[in-house]
Formats: structure tokens, C-alpha cells, sequence
């Protein structure tokens, strides 16, 4: 069964030969899915979203998702009278954005959890104010002229506590 997810949407995108008929060797085994914030301003794929994580995991398959929020972060910032700075196609963020961002992303992911919980799925939140999970370093911009650009609050994902995160899953 092939996942009704837009290929362009997804930076992550896999196919499940018979989604109800995944043998036992693939019970149990974790999915991570990305997902841009473009599929979240779109209520239909949201819904399409939701619905093949609940198929993978009555499936018996585990089902990380990391979800964006770009166009949702641009429309606060806006709607807030701030300017969306982008170098290189990364956003500037000073503490007003990073403040927008984070409410935005915490409520994003909240209708995301609710949503799953609604079809059943065992949902959990990891977000802005969860600090056990995962650790990031700040991230610089090299430019063409071999020095660096700070460009505010924004970094890499550089540890995962995988004990803490299989725990949940």
C-alpha cells in the first residue's frame, strides 16, 4: 500500500508493501516521519497524515513524527508586525521569533497529539519546554568568504537521549 502522502511535502517518505499484512519481523519497528509545515496549513492532508500513522500503527509499526511550521511561524510573525529574515533559506531568529516560533510549534503539535488520540493512536508530546529528549548546538552560517554569520537562535540537533525516546515509544 503506498502512503497517500505528498512526495514534495515529505522529506521522508517510504512505502509499506501491504500495510495489514506487515509480517511479524517488521512489528515493532520504528518509522521516523517528517513532515513540512506545509502539510499542516492544509487541513485535508493533515487528515491523510493522521490516517496513515494510524494504519502503521495498527500495523503493529512504532511511528516517531517530527513536524515543521514554517508558513504558520511566518503568518504569527506577521499578523505580530515582525519581518521574516531568511539567509540562505534559514530564519533569523532574535528572542521575539524564537518566543512566536516556540507557541507556534507547541500549538501545532498539540493538534497534532489530539488528533491521533482521537483515532486511537498512543500520542505523546515532545516540545519547546521538554529538555530530557534531545540536545542541539547553535548553529552558524559559513559564508562564501570563509567566515561565519550568527543568525540568532538557531542550531542542530546534536544529541538524542535514545533510552528516553524508546522509552516513549
Amino acid at each position: 500500500m503506498k502512503l497517500r502522502l505528498n512526495q514534495s511535502e515529505l522529506q521522508c517518505y517510504f512505502e509499506v508493501k501491504d500495510m495489514y499484512k506487515i509480517n511479524d519481523t517488521d512489528k515493532n519497528q520504528t518509522v521516523v516521519i517528517k513532515i513540512g509545515g506545509s502539510t499542516l496549513s492544509s487541513l485535508s492532508s493533515l487528515a491523510e497524515v493522521i490516517g496513515d500513522i494510524t494504519a502503521l500503527v495498527n500495523a503493529g509499526v512504532r511511528v516517531a513524527l517530527v513536524h515543521g511550521g514554517g508558513p504558520a511561524i511566518s503568518a504569527a510573525l506577521k499578523q505580530s508586525g515582525n519581518q521574516c529574515h531568511f539567509v540562505e533559506g534559514l530564519r533569523v531568529t532574535d528572542e521575539k521569533v524564537l518566543s512566536i516560533a516556540k507557541h507556534v510549534l507547541d500549538e501545532l503539535n498539540h493538534s497534532i497529539v489530539e488528533h491521533l488520540k482521537m483515532h486511537g493512536v498512543p500520542a505523546f508530546s515532545i516540545n519547546s519546554t521538554t529538555t530530557e529528549y534531545m540536545t542541539a548546538t547553535k548553529k552558524f552560517l559559513a559564508l562564501k568568504s570563509g567566515s561565519q554569520m550568527d543568525i540568532g537562535y538557531v542550531g542542530e540537533i546534536s544529541n538524542v537521549n535514545e533510552v528516553a525516546v524508546k522509552k516513549l515509544l
